[in-house]
């Protein structure tokens, strides 16, 4: 493929996945009645008997998680990824499977620690999404033959992943966890886009010295 072709591509996904995040998560907001991005989770704009849950959930959650998964696999195909870094590479996939999940099993009201067989489920996804991320911002910082500057990055990524996480489950901080959830998911959604990017770019560096 081209190497014109191949930026375009890049830059169209990595755009298109940032826009499909944003569309599902305000524009799910707008029809949700009161709903409230600081004090409710992402997954309630989805949750059982509310208004619009089967179209926030199939037009928003589910697009974005193809798309997101289909930049993984772009990624993962054009990029010189080797080692740890290909483990944390596929462990990212935790994430697309996750918000296609939510789509087909949706929490209950209020996101409860307990409640349905499709709240456990989802409870279930969620465990997988926060430990699977996580493990893979560790992965990344401790690639070999990286930047200490981009160790550190990935090492303060995965410690604020982790503090912002057990914050919003903390039952004190109810009345902001959905603030807390989404600035953990701004943060390293951010500098996975980036560092996408960078990638990508690397790797056309690479190829057009052969």
């Amino acid at each position: 493929m081209d190497l014109s072709i191949k930026r375009k591509i890049s830059a169209s996904l990595i755009c298109v996945v940032a826009i499909s995040y944003l569309a599902m998560l305000f524009g799910g907001g707008m029809v949700k009645p009161h709903y409230s991005h600081l004090a409710k989770y992402i997954s309630e704009l989805n949750a059982t008997d509310t208004p619009y849950t089967s179209l926030i959930g199939y037009l928003g959650f589910v697009p974005f998680g193809v798309l997101s998964a289909i930049l993984i696999v772009f990624v993962f195909s054009q990029a010189p990824i080797h080692g740890v870094t290909k483990v944390g590479v596929w462990l990212l996939f935790a994430e697309p499977v996750a918000y296609v999940g939510s789509a087909i099993a949706p929490c209950d009201i209020g996101c409860p620690a307990t409640g349905s067989t499709s709240q456990a489920v989802h409870n279930a996804l969620g465990i997988f999404t926060y430990i699977g991320t996580w493990s893979a911002l560790l992965l990344f910082a401790f690639a070999p033959k990286i930047r200490i500057n981009r160790r550190i990055l990935w090492l303060s990524c995965s410690i604020v992943w982790v503090v912002l996480f057990s914050l919003m489950m903390d039952g004190s901080f109810s009345p902001v966890r959905g603030g807390l959830q989404r600035l953990a998911e701004w943060i390293v959604y951010s500098t996975l886009l980036i560092a996408a990017w960078r990638v990508l770019s690397r790797s056309r560096e690479c190829t057009r010295e052969k």
